[in-house]
């Protein structure tokens, strides 16, 4: 509404003082004041843009866009805005911290962060949070995973002439049985270490490209990290369920409704 108001500015300015109405006539001191604010606002315009899409993954993007919030907005308080936006910014911030103080240590935005092939721990700053997110997914793997059973030599007495039996037994010495829980740190330590793709690639790809060398991670991630974070979604297909079930189709059975929503999305 302001960055239209703003880039009506000529016009009004112009219309105003020739119409028959009792209209307040703005100095350019506010003028530029709704510039400011714009410029303040405008962080808030894209977060709200990329929480409200449905195409792709949103809630692991929230613990690094309230630090990229917080980050802008202490530089804001640095620049020498009018009084009245200064008081607008140091509001804002102190309405981020008030509401997501906590959100490294939310387990559940903790894990989705974790599993994000862009971000992993790079977007953890409290290393005690990222530890126990570590620990829970290691917990989490480990639930998908069996101990290995000790197997017994393939060598027996009848083959002391075989010609495997010296290759067999170093086999058996070097492949011994882990638990769940070893191998849930393995997979986890070894999804870590890899690089991390680009922030503009897409999460479920990659994983579905890797599902094959982190099966359990890969288990974890489709279970638990498909998550959205704004009821946006729900509320544009209630919006769709409006014109489809209108006053000239009020016959619709709710398995029709529920057929032609499936399509419509």
């Amino acid at each position: 509404m302001l960055e239209r108001f703003i880039s009506l500015q000529e016009a009004i300015r112009a219309t105003v003082p020739n119409l028959n109405v009792e209209l307040p006539i703005l100095p350019l001191e506010e003028w530029k004041c709704l510039e400011q604010i714009c410029e303040v606002l405008k962080p808030f315009y894209e977060v709200t843009t990329i929480m409200s899409a449905e195409k792709y993954l949103t809630a692991s993007k929230a613990m690094v866009m309230t630090q990229g919030l917080l980050a802008i907005y202490d530089n804001y308080l640095k620049k020498d805005f009018y009084e009245v936006v200064k008081d607008l910014v140091t509001r804002l911030r102190s309405g981020i911290v008030t509401r997501f103080y906590d959100i490294e240590t939310n387990s559940v935005i903790g894990l989705c962060t974790l599993l994000d092939p862009r971000f992993k721990e790079h977007a953890f700053k409290d290393r005690d949070a990222l530890a126990l997110v570590k620990c829970l997914v290691i917990e989490k793997v480990a639930e998908n995973l069996d101990d290995d059973i000790q197997e017994a030599e393939s060598v027996g007495v009848n083959d002391s002439m075989s010609i495997w039996l010296e290759f067999d037994r170093k086999v058996n010495y070097v492949q011994t049985p882990k638990s769940a829980d070893a191998k849930a740190i393995e997979e986890v330590e070894m999804y870590l270490k890899e690089k991390i793709v680009p922030r503009t690639a897409c999460p479920m790809q990659w994983w579905r490209d890797h599902k094959f060398i982190y099966p359990a991670l890969y288990s974890l991630f489709i279970r638990s990290c498909n998550i959205v974070l704004t009821p946006v979604p729900c509320e544009r297909a209630f919006s769709r369920a409006g014109y489809i079930i209108s006053d000239r189709r009020t016959r619709l059975t709710s398995s029709k409704v529920t057929k032609i929503m499936f399509l419509n999305n």
